[in-house]
């Protein structure tokens, strides 16, 4: 599925969650950014400047509100998944951040959907998964 941002500027997430259809057979080829909610992308070695930089910031000037990272490695138990929400500043600020072998945890005070975090929950919580009770 291909993002559009301009005619001559586009990407290819892993994962495009939309928050409404495209309503021709153009957007269905091109999705317009504004029918996305969020973008998810696997980080590969091949791209990973692609995956860090290049494609959170064309998400970023496209007003895509979430993008969710998420790396794997070839060591047991090795994963990551980084969540971020649109700053104030026009860039991503992480939101949630889980790391394999522990749990995290966002709480916030809004009741709105899907959640947001406050900023006092923003940090990440990471305990051992085998001492939480």
């Amino acid at each position: 599925m291909n993002l559009t941002f301009s005619p001559r500027r586009w990407i290819q997430p892993d994962v495009t969650v939309l928050h409404a259809l495209p309503k021709t057979d153009e957007e269905d080829r091109w999705i317009p950014a504004h029918l996305c909610t969020m973008a998810v992308e696997f980080v590969s070695p091949g791209s990973r400047r692609q995956d860090f930089v290049d494609k959170p910031v064309r998400c970023a000037e496209g007003r895509v509100p979430y993008f969710l990272r998420v790396e794997l490695s070839r060591r047991p138990g090795h994963a990551q998944a980084e969540l971020s929400t649109l700053g104030r500043f026009g860039g991503y600020d992480t939101v949630a951040r889980a790391v394999g072998g522990f749990r995290s945890t966002c709480r916030s005070r809004s009741t709105s959907t899907p959640p947001t975090c406050c900023p006092e929950h923003a940090a990440r919580v990471r305990q051992p998964v085998g001492a939480l009770t």
